[in-house]
């Protein structure tokens, strides 16, 4: 185990921790964020072998404490929420998804090109499909906020789907594809 610092968006300098196999080559590296909680330490029970997998701390968490965030989850959680540009978790996002994967590229060079296609996240984020270094980046965004969802296609084409108000009314109204049922006691059709 190595503790670990890189700088994310913003000058914004992130700790965490890195393993690697001890006899093994790296054929693969993996970064594994965290919840609202935060984290302690890597988690060494995962089970994956000939990997180097990055724990990086989100900004004001743990490793990657400053004076600025609150550490504590349920002050963090809402630090900045009062516009998009300050909430502090958007720059969470970048910390501990696309920074920390750059960082393991730079170090494990090999494993961009063991497979590693791309990065798909999502929670509370901005829905966005975007390449960088040749590896492509998807966040679906939310369900709950923001109504978007990452669908792929038969012949592996990535789409963000942004719904409205309005179309999940027609959706209600005209189900499509569903097999033709009397409907459930209770529910109008048409």
């Amino acid at each position: 185990m190595f503790a670990v610092t890189f700088t994310s968006l913003d000058d914004m300098r992130i700790g965490g921790w890195l393993t690697r196999p001890r006899d093994e080559p790296v054929e693969r590296s993996v970064v594994v964020s965290h919840g609202y909680g935060g984290r302690e330490g890597p988690d060494f029970h995962l089970p994956f072998r000939r990997v180097a997998l990055i724990f990086p701390c989100a900004r004001g968490i743990s490793r990657s404490a400053r004076a600025d965030i609150p550490g504590n989850p349920d002050d963090h959680v809402l630090h900045g929420i009062e516009q998009r540009e300050t909430y502090v978790h958007g720059g969470c996002a970048a910390d501990t998804v696309w920074c920390a994967a750059s960082a393991l590229l730079e170090l494990f060079p090999m494993a961009a090109r063991c497979g590693l296609d791309g990065v798909i996240c999502g929670h509370i984020h901005h829905a966005t499909l975007h390449e960088l270094n040749g590896v492509l980046y998807c966040n679906d965004g939310d369900w709950v906020e923001s109504c978007t969802a990452l669908v792929e296609y038969p012949d592996g084409t990535l789409e963000i789907l942004r719904w409205s108000h309005q179309q999940a009314v027609v959706a209600v109204r005209e189900p499509r594809g569903l097999p033709e049922t009397a409907p459930a006691p209770g529910w109008a059709t048409g």
